[in-house]
Parts: C-alpha cells; structure tokens; sequence
C-alpha cells in the first residue's frame, strides 16, 4: 500500500506530524492507501508557500493555468 506525503511548495515533503489516515475504497471499504496528516506547522509552510506562488499563478492566462493542472 502506498503512502502519500504532503505537497507543499511544489514538492513532496515529509511532514512534522507521525499521524496517518487510511483512504478507503468507498465501493469495497478497502484501505487502498495512506495520507500524511499535516501538522499545523505543515499548513503554515503550505500557506506561505501559496502565497508566494500567488503572484506568479495571478499573471498566467487561464489556458497556461489549466496546462498546469492537466500535470496532476
């Protein structure tokens, strides 16, 4: 089973907290993976990091905007 760390600043990072949650299948309640737990220290850093990347994303033309989430 996979485990999923938190994506902060462009970039997957370990987190400060030992905390995990099961993602179940809600067809079959199968646990078919698991996600970090962010810290409140991890959120901050997350929420630093959006706005820095704010002014950047703000200047992009909806079609680039889209061409980057097409990524994930």
């Amino acid at each position: 089973m996979r485990t999923y760390r938190n994506f902060i600043d462009g970039r997957f990072v370990e987190s400060q907290s030992d905390s995990f949650a099961d993602v179940d299948n809600p067809t079959t309640s199968a646990v078919i993976a698991r996600v970090t737990l962010a810290s409140q220290d991890d959120a901050l850093s997350a929420v630093e990091a959006a706005s820095r990347a704010q002014k950047t994303w703000r200047a992009l033309t909806a079609i680039e905007r889209g061409e980057h989430l097409r990524r994930f």
